[in-house]
């Protein structure tokens, strides 16, 4: 009862060496006083087994069986710990993997049937919860157009901490980034910290270090077997790495990016064309009138001559 531990077997004094006379709450969490939270001194009380999960100071969670433990001179209570810090760790990549498998699928669902003109408000709350999911500073769709892959449109978001627009880079040209757009068209992404771009990537690494980008992910976008733009994320405050699991997932992402947008253009490419009938048959139709115009009035100038 006055925190000592008595005995402790090998895998014990490897973790955290001799007890000597420190406390259990000193040797275990690094504090100087008993912990408030700790429950295993009502073992003296109850004479009860009990069961607890704790994590110590070097963040190693365990799973602690504490058992009654009388002995002639003095009561004492044995523990038994196993540490389950790589089984906490699985369950946490598991939870980590359901949410972002879920927000993909959910993000999928919201595009079907949604109106072409509710498509771009819809893309940006995708890219908000993107970005909040992935922790990121700034997530962004570029799309290019033409030969010099003008970037003619910008979807971006970012936390209200970090306002500087990405958008005053609209209508510059993409193909200036040669190493980039080399990689963006052999369907390659780009995932790198600014410090390891390779020489090649000059001018790439003098862009980012304008915008204060430490790490990055940029995702190509193909549509119609042509580049039309990638999918971003920068990580603007501290290094970022992404796993090969969390980068197959943000393509598919893109992938849903693409389609969508795909959809809005054959849209706008169909009204045009109905436009473009619609104004035909008016022509049309005022072709027919003005030649019953001429017609008539070729008749009443024949019946005054």
């Amino acid at each position: 009862k006055d925190h000592s531990i008595r005995f402790a077997n090998k895998k014990f004094l490897e973790a955290f060496g001799e007890p000597g006379n420190r406390p259990c709450y000193e040797i275990l969490r690094g504090k100087k006083e008993p912990c408030k939270e700790c429950k295993t001194f009502s073992v003296f009380e109850t004479k009860t087994p009990l069961i607890l999960e704790f994590t110590n100071k070097f963040g190693r969670t365990y799973v602690n069986y504490d058992s009654f433990f009388p002995s002639d001179e003095e009561e004492m209570v044995m523990e038994v710990g196993i540490d389950i810090t790589a089984l906490k760790d699985t369950e946490e990549h598991l939870r980590y993997r359901l949410s972002a498998e879920g927000l993909i699928i959910t993000i999928s669902n919201r595009f079907i049937n949604i109106p072409s003109e509710d498509i771009d408000k819809e893309i940006h709350n995708a890219l908000k919860a993107i970005g909040e999911f992935t922790g990121v500073e700034r997530c962004f769709i570029a799309l290019f157009s033409g030969e010099e892959m003008f970037i003619e449109k910008i979807y971006a978001w970012c936390p209200e901490y970090r306002k500087k627009a990405i958008e005053v880079y609209k209508g510059s040209s993409a193909r200036q980034f040669q190493w980039a757009i080399k990689k963006f068209k052999n369907a390659e992404y780009i995932h790198y910290s600014i410090e390891d771009l390779p020489e090649e990537a000059a001018i790439e690494k003098e862009f980012l270090n304008k915008i204060e980008v430490q790490s990055f992910l940029y995702i190509p976008m193909i549509m119609r077997n042509s580049l039309t733009g990638c999918l971003g994320f920068n990580s603007e405050i501290r290094k970022k790495q992404w796993s090969k699991e969390d980068i197959n997932l943000l393509k598919l992402a893109g992938e849903i990016f693409v389609n969508v947008l795909d959809r809005k253009k054959r849209d706008e490419e169909h009204r045009a064309m109905e436009s473009r009938i619609r104004q035909m048959e008016k022509l049309e139709s005022l072709g027919i009138m003005s030649g019953g115009i001429a017609h008539e009035f070729n008749n009443i100038l024949s019946g005054i001559m």
